[in-house]
């Protein structure tokens, strides 16, 4: 596994760099590693060790336990990578960092992608076109809007395929429900609230903003576990408020230039809001319901 000095709060973020643990581990999958009490390690647990001899010297190493030994107040340990065939020197208390306790299914799944530059161009930059140009041109051509709508709507479905492999259906079935019955509350609160919620197109949008580049900085630099968990918690506050304020806009809009402009050409621009509220709140509460039932 690669070197990762930042700890906080004992938990620490490695990944993988070989095939040495495969199939429980694969190449690019991100773990997270937390400091225990030795006594607590069992055979059968990976843990991450910085190697002092041969072969492992200096080296950040991520296996399982096949042997735990106390003699007077001092532990003997050795590991072996599930798909090697030997044994690696026995180590000491003094060379464990941790126990991993959790595979970070999203980021495991984009430090792949990011790797191979057909996908990671998909993943990234085709939303981002299709988005800009929906909004762009759906008000002058809804036929074109509505039609980029459901390839947006199709590319988004290849994603969440992808992504699903890293999660237990019940952690999707969880998120999922969650997400929709949130969506549709703060949905129909955006549309029939009298309270003006034009200001909250301001703060959430800034929130938003600054959100995202901690988000960044924390998914491909810091890489904390716990960070990413406040992080997912704080995504869906953020898109809870912004699925009322895109209701209640959609509505305002509607009603102010209805009749002027296609009415199709607003609603697809009503729809796109909507839709990428609801991927954001289900993707982020993924994460979260995730935490705990990610597929090893």
């Amino acid at each position: 596994t690669t070197n990762n000095e930042i700890t906080l709060f004992g938990y620490r973020i490695f990944v993988v760099a070989t095939g040495s643990m495969v199939p429980e581990y694969e190449v690019g999958d991100v773990l997270v590693s937390k400091e225990v009490d030795l006594a607590t390690i069992q055979v059968g647990d990976d843990i991450v060790y910085e190697g002092k001899e041969g072969s492992f010297k200096d080296k950040i190493v991520t296996h399982q336990v096949i042997m735990i030994e106390k003699e007077n107040d001092n532990y003997r340990i050795q590991t072996k990578g599930i798909a090697n065939t030997k044994a690696d020197p026995e180590i000491t208390q003094n060379e464990v960092i941790g126990k991993v306790i959790y595979k970070m299914g999203v980021l495991s799944l984009l430090q792949r992608a990011m790797s191979n530059n057909y996908v990671f161009f998909f993943i990234v930059f085709v939303p981002i076109v299709l988005c800009m140009t929906i909004s762009f041109k759906a008000a002058k051509n809804p036929t074109l809007g509505i039609v980029l709508l459901l390839i947006l709507s199709s590319v988004y479905g290849f994603e969440f395929a992808f992504i699903a492999g890293a999660f237990t259906s019940a952690s999707i079935a969880g998120a999922f429900l969650s997400a929709a019955g949130v969506f549709a509350a703060m949905a129909v609160f955006g549309s029939v609230t009298k309270r003006d919620l034009s200001n909250w197109g301001s703060y959430l949008g800034a929130a938003l903003i600054g959100f995202l580049v901690a988000w960044l900085v924390n998914a491909f630099f810091i890489r904390s576990g716990a960070a990413t968990f406040i992080f997912s918690c704080i995504g869906v506050l953020i898109f809870t408020g912004l699925t009322a304020y895109d209701a209640h806009n959609a509505k305002k809009i509607f009603m102010t230039y209805g009749g002027q402009v296609s009415d199709t050409g607003l609603a697809v621009m009503g729809a796109l809001s909507m839709y990428l509220d609801f991927i954001n709140i289900f993707m982020f509460l993924l994460q979260i319901f995730g935490m705990g039932g990610d597929r090893d």
